[in-house]
């Protein structure tokens, strides 16, 4: 790790997230920094290594650019793309401005009782209808008019912000650290996303031009391929191959069985392959299954409502994800016992030397920043014990996105479940004071109700990759915060521009400005004004969910054979697995086929045809996304659309 390594870093997450609110607010674009495994930041390292890295050994030799420094620049790229679009900014101006505008269309929320009349001053501009700098946020700028950010109507609510936004990401760093070792070095997850980066950038300090990897030939084959499946999407003959299953089902058994379309998306194909065959096959056996639960539903008599986000399907994958997270734990419990008895003073003979976050920085950094969050929200009405199971329910998202991506490879996780609404529940609507309650949906609808982006496992890869820094490994903390800051500063600054200049009723991406603020305080009004009848929780979904994880957590433990993994349990019904689901099934599929007739030899060649395949896929969709931003106007050929 190196001065010019760091100031690169720097450099690039503020240029990503300068530039990212205009491409995904705005222009409505492909997203650049999208999903846990971001393009920008991808296009941008393969610049450096095979571009800027070739140019500087051309020159001399001694000045190219190291693994471990590439590893850094990536690490900061994409510790900073959690910030500019989905995972922060998308929402956090339109959740400060929604009750402003909204509370001049429904003017029952100013009354006595009702959402605004709780509604902290503290955390939105105003809640008094029509606030002028709330009308500009939403209208824009008029031609001929100079453009002006009221910056000291905005002052408080961000600064509040701020304070519980630096907490929450220590805690989720602090937190990731904690386990890293146990994931890393006692469980041996494969991390196949970060694999992609640390692969491409192997020997990029020796001799030769180019890391082995860009030249192997079915690297090579990977690569053509993609670029041949890229075609029709440059010559927009099609976005995507896929199909709608619901027309060709119409009529037959499997008609209410909500299988929506079966996409290929050669990205989810290429990751899919570099999985153990179990979990890609979990993947889209769940997808499947789920399908079924719809189908029984229905032949009973009882079609489950909503679908997929409906109530019955978040509290099954309520439970799912609680009853994950609390196994887990318990199986990591020495580690982390270990971790409290280094970090007290009772066990100075463990060795952390190889950690990038010490024992007690860890453990310390992680307490502190919990006792922050509790704090802030016991401010805001909240009883602290009751804000440490919200917070714990949060954690048990971030834990297992970060799972997710890190053992499963899912570079798009998303989650349908609330752990407010699970609280709110949980106390028969009594637990969550009337200001807590807006409070905790405002957090929610920040940092967890689009976790395509969320840091948890942005940070765990980040400190998977830190084992190849054989010096300055504790300086990685520093520059993950560092990345933050700067990211921070430059979306929140683009993000008010975009605002202010194109307005929230103008810009092409409007699911931030429109609908989740005013979804956001709707649920909130009705929570506060309807608590007995909002708290009703489906217990029997909760119930199904959770012992369903129990049992395939047990079933695994004890049987080696067991060919399901419950990680696809986790995820079979978001919009995320129904993207990728038949994707899951190819790659599973051909990775079957190849270890039956072609043996060890060919599964280790087939996996750098489909790093190829994954990394030049990625590499077109930026070249989209750049393509988009010079023509001012969304190019075909994204990874996903924008929702």
């Amino acid at each position: 790790m190196t001065w010019r390594a760091f100031i690169i870093g720097i450099v690039l997450v503020a240029a990503i997230n300068l530039i990212t609110p205009y491409n995904d607010f705005d222009l409505g674009n492909t997203y650049i920094t999208g999903f846990h495994f971001p393009t920008a930041p991808f296009f941008l390292l393969m610049l450096l290594t095979v571009g800027v890295n070739v140019c500087l050994k051309l020159a001399r030799r001694a000045w190219a650019f190291k693994s471990a420094e590439l590893m850094l620049v990536w690490c900061m790229m994409i510790t900073g793309s959690t910030v500019p679009s989905s995972g922060l900014m998308r929402y956090f101006y339109p959740l400060m401005a929604a009750p402003s505008y909204y509370g001049a269309e429904l003017p029952q929320w100013t009354e006595q009782g009702h959402v605004l009349s709780y509604t902290p001053p503290e955390v939105v501009v105003s809640t008094e209808p029509n606030n002028p700098a709330v009308k500009y946020f939403y209208d824009g700028t008029r031609e001929g008019q100079q453009m002006r950010i009221p910056w000291g109507s905005w002052v408080r609510p961000i600064v509040t912000w701020l304070v519980y936004l630096a907490f929450f990401y220590l805690a989720t760093i602090f937190g990731m650290s904690m386990l890293r070792g146990w994931w890393v070095d006692a469980e041996r997850l494969t991390f196949p996303v970060a694999r992609v980066p640390l692969d491409l950038t192997e020997g990029s300090g020796e001799q030769r031009l180019l890391p082995g990897l860009v030249t192997n030939a079915y690297f090579l084959c990977g690569v053509g391929l993609s670029i041949i499946a890229a075609v029709p999407r440059i010559f927009k003959l099609i976005e995507y191959p896929g199909f709608w299953l619901d027309p060709v089902l119409r009529g037959s058994a499997f008609e209410h069985g909500e299988f929506g379309i079966a996409y290929v998306f050669p990205l989810a194909v290429g990751f899919a392959y570099l999985l153990p065959a179990q979990i890609s096959f979990s993947f889209w056996f769940f997808r499947i299954l789920t399908r079924c639960e719809y189908l029984t539903a229905y032949e009973m008599g009882s079609p489950l409502e909503g679908g997929d986000y409906g109530p019955f399907m978040q509290w099954q994958q309520a439970g799912a994800f609680i009853a994950f997270t609390l196994i887990m734990l318990w199986a990591a419990r020495k580690h982390i016992a270990l971790i409290v008895r280094k970090a007290v003073g009772r066990a100075p003979g463990a060795d952390d030397s190889h950690e990038p976050v010490s024992f007690s920085l860890s453990f310390w950094g992680f307490i502190v920043s919990l006792a922050g969050m509790v704090g802030w929200c016991w401010y805001f009405g909240m009883n602290p014990a009751i804000a440490l199971l919200l917070i714990a329910l949060m954690f048990s998202v971030l834990i297992v996105h970060a799972r997710l991506v890190c053992q499963g490879g899912l570079f798009f996780t998303q989650q349908a479940w609330v752990p407010a609404q699970v609280v709110h529940s949980l106390t028969g609507g009594h637990g969550l004071s009337p200001s807590a309650i807006v409070v905790s949906m405002m957090q929610h609808s920040m940092l967890l109700s689009d976790a395509r982006e969320c840091l948890s496992p942005h940070a765990m890869n980040a400190l998977r990759i830190s084992s190849i820094f054989e010096k300055g490994r504790r300086l990685l903390l520093p520059a993950m915060v560092a990345a933050l800051a700067v990211a921070l500063l430059a979306s929140g600054w683009a993000s008010m521009r975009v605002y202010y200049s194109t307005g929230g009723l103008n810009i092409r991406n409007r699911y931030g400005p429109q609908v989740l603020g005013k979804f956001t305080f709707e649920r909130s009004e009705n929570m506060i004004v309807r608590p007995k009848d909002s708290a009703k929780g489906l217990w029997g979904a909760l119930a199904l969910g959770s012992s369903v994880m129990v049992v395939l957590m047990a079933v695994r433990s004890q049987l080696y054979w067991w060919p399901i993994h419950p990680l696809g349990f986790l995820v079979a019904t978001t919009y995320a697995m129904g993207c990728m689901w038949f994707s899951f099934f190819l790659g599973w599929l051909v990775k079957v086929i190849v270890a039956y007739f072609g043996g060890g030899r060919l599964l280790r060649d087939a996996r750098n045809f489909f790093l190829g395949l994954i990394a030049m896929e990625a590499f077109f969709v930026a070249v989209c996304a750049v393509a988009g931003l010079i023509r001012k106007e969304p190019v075909a050929g994204m990874m996903f659309l924008p929702g």
